[in-house]
C-alpha cells in the first residue's frame, strides 16, 4: 500500500543510502585512480622505458659486431702472431676503435685469436671467465658458427651481457671478437625512487637493480617474484607489485613496485569511511523514524479531524432536520421512499462511525456516497442534476475512506447555474499508475483572486483560514502519499472542477 512511509523510505533512499554509497563509490574511484596511477602507470612506465633502453643497446651491439666483423675481414690482416707487429696492431687497433668509438653505447671490446689469446682489447686481459675456451661462454662459442650472446658472472654480484663471434676466412677459424655491455650500464639513472628496476637473466639471476631488489644468497630474484607479471607478492613484511618484459637472448627487465605503505592507507581509509557511515546511518535512521512518528500522528489527527468534520457536517442538527422532515412528508405521500431515506441514512451512520479501518475500497466509499446522493436527490428532487463516470478497473482500488464525499457536497451546496439547477458531475478514472477523482459542477464558478487564494492554501503547511475541507483532504493525501498527490482546483470548459490524484494501488485481498 501507498503511504506516507513509502515516501520516508524513498526520502531514507535518496538522503541517507545514496549519499553514503555516493562517497564509497568516490572512494572506490579514487583507490582505484591512485592505483592505476601511481602503481600501475608508473611501474608500465618505468619498465617500459627501461626495456626500450636496454632493447636499443642489444639492437646496436648487434649492429656494431656485424660492422666489426665486416671490417676486420676487409682489412686482411691477420689474426695470428704477426698482429704483434706494431704497424699492424695499430691498424687492426684503428679499425677496431672506430667503429666502437661512434657508438655511444658502454662497450668494452676483446679481440683474440683461434686460440683465445688477447690481441686486442679494453683492458689487458680478458676477464677470468672468458680466457677458458673449453669452459662456459668460450666453449659454447667455440662449438657454433653463429653468435653467442648471454649474461656472463664477472664477480660475485657482477654479470656483464657479453656477445661474442667467431671470425672465419677461407673456412678457417681466426679468432674471436667479443662485445661486453656491464650490467649496471644496462638501466638509466635517474628512475622514480618509489619503483626498483632489474636486468636478469633467463634464469632470473640479477645482472643489474636500481633499489634493493628481492634476491637470494646467490644473487637470484625470489621464486615469489619471479613467477610474476602483474601481481602481488609478500615478501619479508614488504608486498610488492610485479610486472616484467622478456627481451631477446633471454633477457628479463622487471620493475618491482612496493605497495604495503599505501594498501596500508587504503585499509585505514576505508576503516574511517565505515566508522563514519556506521555513526551518520544510525543518526539518519532515528531522524526517518522520528518523522515517522510525527507523520503518523498528524496522519491519524488529520483522520479523525475528517471523519469528525463528516459527521458534524452530514448529521449536524440542520441536516438531520431537513431529512426527518423529508421523511415525515414522504410517509404520508409516498411510504415506500420513505423506507428507502431511513435506510440510506441508517447506512450513513453505520458507515460514518465505523473507525475500525482507515483504508477502504473505493466501492464502498463509492456506495457511502450514493447513499448521501440519494438523501439529497429525495430532498432537492429534480434540481439535482448528478452525473458520473467510473472506469471499471478502479472499483477494487484503496482510497483513504470519507475521500471525496465533502467535495461533492460543496458542489451540491454551490453548484446551482442560473436556473436554479444543481449539475455536479463525477468522473473516477486510472491516469497510468495513478487514480484520479474528479467532481465538476456548473456553479458561478471562482473569481480569479478566490482561485489564487485556494491555490495559494494549499501549498500551506497549515491552514489559518476557514476553508477547512479541501485543506485537509489535500494535507492528508500529501502526508500519505507525498508532495506529487494531493487536490487541484480548475475552471474548464465552463466548469469549476476540484480534482483529486493519489496513487493506483488495489484494495488488499482483491
Amino acid at each position: 500500500m501507498y503511504n506516507f512511509q513509502d515516501e520516508l523510505r524513498r526520502a531514507l533512499l535518496k538522503y541517507a543510502l545514496l549519499p553514503a554509497i555516493l562517497l564509497a563509490l568516490i572512494s572506490l574511484l579514487l583507490i582505484v585512480y591512485s592505483w592505476h596511477h601511481y602503481v600501475l602507470t608508473g611501474n608500465y612506465t618505468a619498465r617500459q622505458g627501461a626495456a626500450e633502453r636496454i632493447e636499443r643497446m642489444l639492437v646496436d651491439s648487434d649492429e656494431i659486431m656485424k660492422q666489426l666483423e665486416n671490417r676486420i675481414n676487409a682489412s686482411a690482416l691477420p689474426l695470428t702472431g704477426q698482429v704483434q707487429d706494431v704497424e699492424a696492431r695499430a691498424a687492426l687497433y684503428g679499425v677496431v676503435y672506430e667503429t666502437v668509438n661512434q657508438s655511444s653505447l658502454p662497450l668494452e671490446f676483446y679481440l683474440t685469436d683461434a686460440e683465445g689469446n688477447l690481441l686486442l682489447g679494453s683492458r689487458r686481459q680478458l676477464p677470468l671467465p672468458l680466457q677458458d675456451r673449453n669452459w662456459g661462454f668460450m666453449e659454447r662459442l667455440r662449438q657454433r658458427q653463429e653468435p653467442v650472446a648471454e649474461f656472463v658472472r664477472m664477480g660475485e654480484r657482477q654479470q656483464d651481457f657479453v656477445r661474442g663471434k667467431a671470425l672465419y676466412k677461407n673456412n678457417e677459424l681466426q679468432g674471436y671478437l667479443l662485445l661486453a655491455i656491464a650490467g649496471e650500464n644496462m638501466l638509466a639513472q635517474g628512475q622514480n625512487p618509489g619503483i626498483k628496476l632489474a636486468v636478469t637473466d633467463a634464469y632470473y639471476n640479477q645482472a643489474a637493480a636500481q633499489g634493493s631488489v628481492p634476491v637470494d644468497g646467490q644473487g637470484k630474484l625470489l621464486p615469489l617474484v619471479c613467477g610474476l607479471n602483474g601481481g602481488l607478492a609478500e615478501v619479508e613484511q614488504e608486498v610488492y607489485y610485479v610486472t616484467q618484459s622478456h627481451l631477446p637472448y633471454g633477457v628479463r627487465v622487471l620493475a618491482i613496485t612496493p605497495v604495503r605503505s599505501l594498501l596500508v592507507r587504503y585499509f585505514m581509509g576505508g576503516m574511517l569511511l565505515l566508522i563514519l557511515l556506521a555513526v551518520l546511518l544510525p543518526v539518519i535512521f532515528w531522524s526517518v523514524q522520528r518523522e515517522s512518528r510525527l507523520r503518523a500522528q498528524t496522519v491519524e489527527k488529520l483522520t479523525s479531524k475528517a471523519e469528525m468534520r463528516e459527521l458534524v457536517s452530514q448529521f449536524n442538527p440542520h441536516f438531520l432536520f431537513n431529512t426527518l422532515e423529508n421523511i415525515k412528508y414522504m410517509v404520508k405521500l409516498n411510504p415506500a421512499a420513505a423506507v428507502k431515506m431511513v435506510m440510506a441514512l441508517s447506512a450513513l451512520l453505520r458507515y460514518s462511525i465505523n473507525n475500525s479501518v482507515q483504508q477502504v475500497r473505493l466501492a464502498d466509499d463509492l456506495d457511502y456516497v450514493h447513499r448521501y446522493l440519494e438523501i439529497q436527490q429525495y430532498r432537492f428532487g429534480k434540481r439535482l442534476d448528478f452525473t458520473e463516470e467510473i472506469d471499471s478497473e478502479v472499483w477494487e482500488a484503496e482510497i483513504p475512506k470519507l475521500l471525496f464525499q465533502p467535495v461533492l457536497e460543496n458542489a451540491i451546496k454551490y453548484g446551482a447555474d442560473k436556473s436554479g439547477i444543481k449539475h455536479v458531475h463525477l468522473s473516477i478514472s486510472r491516469q497510468g499508475e495513478n487514480l484520479q477523482v474528479a467532481v465538476c459542477d456548473k456553479g458561478p464558478g471562482f473569481s480569479p483572486e478566490a482561485l489564487a487564494d485556494w491555490q495559494k492554501m494549499l501549498q500551506m503547511e497549515e491552514n489559518i483560514t476557514e476553508h477547512t475541507g479541501l485543506f485537509n483532504i489535500h494535507r492528508r493525501i500529501q502526508l500519505l502519499y507525498g508532495r506529487d498527490y494531493g487536490v487541484s482546483i480548475r475552471e474548464k470548459a465552463g466548469q469549476n472542477c476540484v480534482t483529486i490524484c493519489l496513487p493506483y494501488q488495489r484494495a488488499k485481498g482483491e
